[in-house]
């Protein structure tokens, strides 16, 4: 954001000099409209600025749970977050590949959310509640209907549907 701060003074300072705003003479016209159409477009920077690094962030923690599911699985794959072995272990042996597997789907969630325009603090705050909600409900669902699928991050029965609902 500090940065944003910087760019912004530094893009209006030279935009009132281009448009001679401080010197001796008549004040240029539209002066005000083009201070103001730059605000804007700063504006939008910021925002997009805000949301990429918070996008940045939510990939890191699905390379995290990437990494958790590998373990659980017994993939030969190397691991993305090497150097934090010891954690993603730990996380490994506290949970199921499916409880994972919920975590990842609750931070796609929260990057989809972003990615349709939601406040960014709302969709990070319900990334949040769903992965609590997930850390204390231990159960194992093999089946589900459209009567219990309002329970969940995302509908179960989008995944793999029949009349009958979607098994997991």
């Amino acid at each position: 954001e500090r940065h944003c701060d910087e760019l912004d003074s530094r893009e209006t300072d030279q935009l009132k000099q281009a448009l001679g705003v401080g010197t001796i003479g008549r004040r240029p016209r539209n002066v005000e409209a083009a201070v103001k159409e730059l605000e804007r477009e700063q504006r939008l920077r910021r925002t997009r600025v805000q949301r990429d690094s918070i996008d940045r962030a939510l990939v890191d923690v699905m390379a995290l749970y990437r990494d958790v599911l590998v373990l659980q699985l017994g993939a030969s794959t190397e691991l993305v977050n090497g150097h934090i072995r010891p954690s993603i272990d730990r996380l490994a042996q506290a949970s199921s590949p499916e409880s994972t597997v919920r975590r990842m789907e609750a931070v796609v969630a929260a990057r989809e959310a972003l990615e349709a325009n939601a406040a960014p603090l709302l969709a990070l705050e319900a990334m949040a509640l769903a992965l609590r909600r997930l850390e204390l409900d231990t159960t194992t669902v093999r089946y589900t209907s459209a009567s219990t699928a309002h329970l969940w991050v995302e509908s179960p029965t989008d995944r793999i549907g029949s009349a009958r609902g979607g098994v997991l």
